[in-house]
């Protein structure tokens, strides 16, 4: 692959998020931090850009995308002229679970996923398209780059609010361990047709191998953040979960299921009645 730049979207006031996201932590780092390292890992040259007059403290210099607006196509216009190379990965900062090996595929097809044009790579080449484009007050990106790479959509999630941060964490923790088998969503937070503030339940339901060492030892939930409170609570056929309030408000409970009894859960309706809840 030839030498590609990376061009980091910074992102701004975060109003549904409630902060900049690029501040918020994620597994022990900022998500600006995550998407730095991750482009770094993969491109030749790296460059943040965003808004300086927000003054967001991060240990990397930002260009200014000299405009008053708030887009993402602005920042890709001043990414694409300050790059040292042709083909750019654009990765924005709310964009936590993509990998380096999705990034490469994008920069080697040229392409944007099937889910939208971010993350995505572009050309240099199609700076006039996108500045004419800006220039008729078109501010979306879709349909500037029409490549489309299929790619798995579980890693091009975009968090809006800390409970999905939350469960952005959850998963990316899940999927580095054999011992986990299959994760679940439910509770209010995982409804679509039930409106949810940041206060509602999050219920996190996980098949593992041996729930034994994650109900005995509870150190493993500060990987997702700040336990304020804590405690074991009994649930379905005598197993349990671990119930915490994180100190940024989200109430999460981590049911822990053997994984030897997915069968189970599959034909009871006292199951199917706590998938459903919410």
């Amino acid at each position: 692959m030839s030498a590609v730049s990376g061009i980091l979207l910074v992102g701004g006031a975060s109003e549904r998020f409630g902060s900049p996201k690029a501040l918020a932590r994620f597994r022990g780092e900022s998500l600006a931090e995550r998407a730095w390292r991750l482009l770094h890992e993969v491109c030749d040259e790296v460059l943040a850009v965003g808004k300086t007059g927000d003054a967001l403290e991060l240990p990397f210099a930002i260009l200014d995308d000299e405009s008053e607006q708030r887009a993402p196509v602005h920042g890709l216009i001043a990414g694409l002229r300050a790059a040292a190379n042709d083909v750019c990965i654009v990765l924005p900062v709310d964009c936590p679970l993509v990998t380096g090996e999705a990034l490469r595929a994008l920069a080697g097809a040229i392409a944007v996923p099937q889910t939208g044009p971010l993350p995505g790579a572009y050309s240099k080449q199609m700076l006039p398209d996108l500045e004419a484009h800006v220039a008729r007050g078109e501010l979306s990106l879709r349909g500037v780059n029409p490549i489309v790479l299929e790619l798995d959509e579980n890693l091009l999630l975009n968090v809006n609010t800390r409970t999905e941060l939350m469960t952005a964490a959850v998963a990316d923790w899940a999927r580095e361990r054999e011992e986990v088998r299959a994760l679940l969503v439910v509770g209010s937070q995982a409804r679509a047709d039930t409106p949810a503030d940041r206060w509602s339940d999050l219920d996190l339901i996980f098949f593992i191998e041996d729930p034994k060492p994650y109900l005995e030892d509870a150190s493993w939930v500060e990987e997702f953040g700040v336990p304020v409170v804590t405690f074991l609570e009994a649930t379905l056929y005598g197993h349990w979960e671990r119930r915490v309030l994180y100190e940024t408000g989200e109430d999460v409970d981590f049911v822990l299921f053997p994984a030897s009894i997915s069968e189970r859960l599959e034909t009871s309706k006292g199951a199917a009645e706590l998938l459903a809840r919410g």
